[in-house]
């Protein structure tokens, strides 16, 4: 993610998700079954956060430019919904 203060649409992954960043900072809103939970995660100490399937996941740039890896199995295109 390249630029500060960027929020992207939400969406939802049909299966488990794995995001590790390196670097910057991002703002993650997590939803699923009525329950909202809020994670920052942090590339100075490389954070991660697993997601289960189905979570509603929206994703805001607090400190740019902000990367990582993301893992996502199964990996068939298919799973994943923009809401």
């Amino acid at each position: 993610y390249p630029n500060r203060d960027l929020e992207y649409g939400t969406k939802v992954w049909d299966g488990r998700e794995c995001i590790v960043i390196y670097g910057g900072k991002l703002k993650i809103t997590l939803e699923k079954d009525g329950r909202v939970d809020r994670v920052t995660l942090s590339g100075q100490r490389q954070e991660y956060v697993i997601l289960e399937p189905g979570i509603a996941k929206k994703v805001r740039v607090i400190e740019a430019p902000a990367f990582g890896v993301t893992v996502r199995w199964p990996s068939r295109p298919d799973l994943n919904r923009v809401l």
